[in-house]
């Protein structure tokens, strides 16, 4: 299954042709990425049991794709969005989404293609039926999304993207979700030339920007929402050739409530939870072997993560503040100008504690996170 996935991954992101029109085209979601991850303390655990574990806190293989796919005419486009985590590893994690491999296929149709400098914009409506799954839960889910974007070209075959979508789900909650960030249409990718990239002045970024997410289902006199706002901007600036200093953020809100009536409380049913983490990170490029760029790097980072719960005994509120270092190896390979598919190897050490420094209620103080990542670096400027 790993083989398979980096192999279906790598090929999407080198197909490029020399036409300019989107008909016979990959168009692949500048979010998509697969990695795998070990920890040497898995389960941040409270005393009371509960865990407080997030999906990139875990041992295991995850990899996704918001949105990818072929486009069939100019205007039609189909295909599916990816979703794998294998946390089988991790047994203090407790949700169902692990080790399951679910695709959820849909057709996007441009109403307005971009031509001119006045209309920088293209506009899309987009519709999609069933989730199809392999792994853990049902194999097939009768849910559909409707939805509706624009597309602004920022440079050639790299996409600026904003998607509006309401996903009915058979099970579960109904949610209506916004996505912002950045995409890659493989055909227009300009083959890649001399080092420029690397220049003092050229920024770069990563696909995904924003994830806004609101569900909610009613059930007789119960009452179900939730919800979700994942923000990560990435951004990064060469101060000198081949040296680039990058920070980034990464705050995952969510806030899940269950009622009865218009007052009533559900035990269990409420609970809020904010992840916040910002880093700064420097990376060099030692060598340049032809499209290949080699790296080494360095980051320090804080890490804020609080947690409510109200349970059958009561109300828990608990924080966990952390601070980290981290070593990089890596290397970039350049698919064109403004595109790079980077490879990179990590190595983090955390340390945490409770937010008032009593005495430790979670088992997580120092943790080791050994990182293999494999993704999207967009080259946007070059003064």
């Amino acid at each position: 299954m790993l083989r398979t996935s980096l192999f279906v991954f790598c090929l999407l992101l080198t197909f490029a042709l020399a036409a300019q029109t989107r008909k016979g085209n990959f168009y692949v979601a500048g979010g998509t990425t697969a990695s795998y991850q070990f920890t040497n303390k898995p389960s941040t655990t409270g005393g009371d049991g509960l865990s407080l574990n997030r999906p990139d806190d875990l041992t295991g293989f995850q990899a996704t794709s918001f949105r990818s796919g072929y486009f069939l005419t100019n205007r039609l486009l189909v295909g599916t969005r990816v979703d794998y985590l294998n946390a089988a590893a991790d047994q203090g994690y407790l949700f169902p989404e692990s080790n399951r491999l679910s695709l959820k296929p849909f057709a996007r149709y441009y109403i307005l293609e971009r031509g001119s400098a006045e209309r920088p914009l293209a506009v899309f409506g987009e519709l999609g039926f069933g989730t199809f799954a392999v792994g853990r839960g049902d194999n097939y889910e009768t849910d559909f999304h409707l939805g509706a974007g624009a597309e602004l070209g920022l440079t050639a075959g790299v996409l600026g993207t904003a998607n509006l979508n309401y996903n009915a789900n058979a099970y579960g909650l109904n949610y209506t979700n916004l996505n912002v960030g950045l995409n890659v249409l493989t055909g227009q990718l300009s083959a890649p030339t001399a080092t420029t990239r690397l220049r003092a002045g050229t920024i770069t970024t990563n696909g995904q920007w924003l994830h806004l997410a609101y569900g909610r289902m009613e059930r007789g006199e119960q009452q179900h929402t939730a919800l979700h706002l994942n923000l990560t901007p990435r951004l990064g600036y060469f101060v000198l050739d081949n040296l680039l200093i990058e920070s980034s953020l990464n705050l995952d809100y969510v806030d899940l409530q269950d009622r009865i009536g218009s007052d009533r409380i559900i035990p269990d049913g409420v609970g809020r939870g904010t992840d916040l983490r910002v880093d700064l990170s420097a990376r060099y490029y030692a060598l340049q072997l032809g499209h290949l760029l080699p790296f080494v790097g360095a980051g320090i980072g804080y890490r804020n993560l609080d947690q409510e719960d109200v349970i059958v005994n009561g109300f828990i509120d608990r924080t966990l503040r952390s601070r980290h270092w981290r070593a990089d190896v890596g290397a970039s390979y350049m698919l064109s100008n403004a595109l790079a598919l980077d490879l990179s190897g990590s190595y983090l050490r955390e340390h945490a504690g409770r937010a008032d420094g009593g005495p430790g209620i979670f088992d997580l103080q120092d943790r080791a996170t050994w990182r293999t990542e494999v993704g999207l670096r967009f080259f946007l400027a070059n003064r």
